[in-house]
């Protein structure tokens, strides 16, 4: 793309309050796409110091029960949230620049051959405890809109744990019998609806069907489970005990480039060998900004599609 257009799509992109991204954002390449959205990530950033914690009424909650809100979450292409749609739950986050460097022996297909750039969103599900840590992750594609994982621990949480980098992360979780189960009735509804058993054992075919470069796999294979194992190093900078906002913990300055925050591995089928697919590395962050930015763009904008079966 010529760089004058790009730039200007870009400022467009970032001038906007609910930050409409150009018709022809989806056949820009990863790198470009991933530009526009950390510069609107970065853009009016919180005051770490003044964070909000507002929280959504009940009355608001109720929407997770009915499948009509929920089904968005799944049929919604885009890298946005749609306008006038408001987060639920996981409401406050921080996002980082990441890339996914692939194991050279992977048997699996698409991204889990190539890896590739992107974005991670850290949050939880509520605030106060039990603490309920999850992880988004988009992989931005050439051409192509992204695709979308998001992995926890445990929709009942880690107790007053609050390392959100403790335990490791999947996409193939436990049915919640806490202060979530409500929240998981319409959203196996809503996942019901997609051909899916359950919403929490979300699919990754569509992560296995296409490569970071655009092009389409024509043979599938796809593991059925995905496990994000924390690596050593950044498990310990954070406290079981630390009483700060999620936000602010992860501004600390050990966040930096070349960290690697996650091992993934995936199993062909439950309770079959793990298998090594590449590491998550905190990627290319901007001089003199935390590597993890929270701001009203990440909350209110920002979008992870949820993963349905390719059949839908």
């Amino acid at each position: 793309m010529n760089k004058i257009i790009f730039l200007n799509l870009l400022f467009l992109t970032i001038s906007q309050a609910h930050a409409d991204l150009a018709e022809s954002y989806d056949s820009f390449s990863a790198k470009e796409k991933r530009a526009i959205l950390w510069e609107n990530s970065i853009k009016n950033d919180y005051d770490l110091d003044h964070l909000d914690t507002s929280k959504t009424s009940f009355l608001e909650k109720g929407k997770l029960f009915l499948k009509s809100y929920l089904l968005p979450a799944f049929n919604h292409t885009s890298d946005e949230l749609p306008e006038g749609r408001k987060r639920l739950i996981h409401e406050f986050g921080s996002v980082a620049k990441v890339k996914w460097i692939p194991s050279d022996h992977s048997p699996f297909t698409g991204l889990f051959s190539t890896g590739g750039l992107g974005l991670i969103r850290v949050s939880l599900a509520t605030l106060g405890d039990p603490y309920i840590p999850g992880l988004a992750l988009k992989i931005l594609i050439d051409g192509a809109p992204s695709v979308n994982f998001h992995v926890m621990y445990s929709l009942d949480g880690q107790g007053s744990n609050r390392n959100f980098f403790f335990n490791t992360f999947s996409n193939v979780i436990p049915s919640p019998t806490g202060i979530l189960a409500f929240a998981a009735v319409g959203f196996n509804r809503a996942a019901s609806a997609l051909g899916l058993e359950s919403a929490t054992a979300l699919k990754v075919e569509e992560a296995a069907r296409i490569r970071n470069t655009g092009v389409l796999e024509k043979n599938l294979k796809t593991p059925e489970q995905l496990d994000f194992i924390p690596n050593a190093e950044t498990k310990r900078i954070l406290s079981v005990l630390d009483q700060n906002d999620l936000r602010k913990q992860v501004s600390s300055p050990h966040f930096k480039a070349g960290l690697t925050l996650y091992q993934i591995y995936g199993r062909e089928k439950a309770q079959t060998e793990l298998i090594f697919l590449g590491e998550l590395i905190l990627d290319d962050p901007d001089p003199h900004i935390s590597a993890f930015v929270a701001s009203k763009y990440v909350d209110e904008n920002l979008f992870f599609q949820h993963q349905k079966p390719l059949s839908h």
